[in-house]
């Protein structure tokens, strides 16, 4: 039972890894269409690229924690 449990934990970290990646992917690609629309120290660009900083963070404490 405890080999399975650790299975399926090592699952949901995977699972994990890739949503965040996923969504760190989309917040780039935001960012990016930000800047090309309303320039890159744009308010609007500022905000997402921070956004995106926060996320690549909790990437890094992720992987760190490991």
């Amino acid at each position: 039972m405890i080999y399975e449990k650790s299975l399926f934990t090592a699952d949901l970290r995977s699972d994990r890894k890739t949503m965040l990646k996923l969504v760190i992917e989309k917040k780039r690609m935001q960012m990016i269409y930000l800047a090309n629309i309303t320039g890159l120290t744009s308010k609007k660009t500022v905000k997402c690229s921070q956004e995106l900083d926060e996320l690549l963070n909790l990437v890094q404490n992720v992987n760190h924690a490991q």
